[in-house]
């Protein structure tokens, strides 16, 4: 009685399977791929935001930090380091962490 019981559950899914219009069919398989286009749409963009962001924290918050220092500091050729006074390097610290929020509001999520 059992095994009869799921044999006709079985053949009813089957029939309901292949007693569909083509037409529905048709209609779920766009759904289905107009999905699938928008989530790679996605994707795409959230890696493009992801590289803008590295590349703006990676260029522009160095070369904030850098101009900071070129202006208020000195380099020594002889050993290869910048003198100057601790506010100069704590102003360029503070522009470089300044540039990376800003690069955070720009292409951050």
């Amino acid at each position: 009685m059992r095994y009869f019981a799921l044999g006709v559950a079985v053949l009813m899914s089957m029939c309901l399977v292949a007693c569909v219009e083509p037409s529905r069919i048709d209609k779920v398989e766009g759904r289905l791929s107009a999905l699938e286009d928008q989530s790679k749409k996605a994707k795409a963009e959230t890696e493009q935001r992801r590289q803008q962001l590295e590349q703006c924290v990676k260029d522009e918050a160095n070369d904030a930090y850098w101009s900071v220092i070129k202006l208020n500091a000195t380099y020594n050729p002889k050993n290869g380091n910048w003198t100057g006074p601790s506010y100069a390097f704590d102003r360029a610290e503070r522009a470089k962490r300044d540039k990376i929020e800003e690069c955070k509001l720009l292409y951050g999520k």
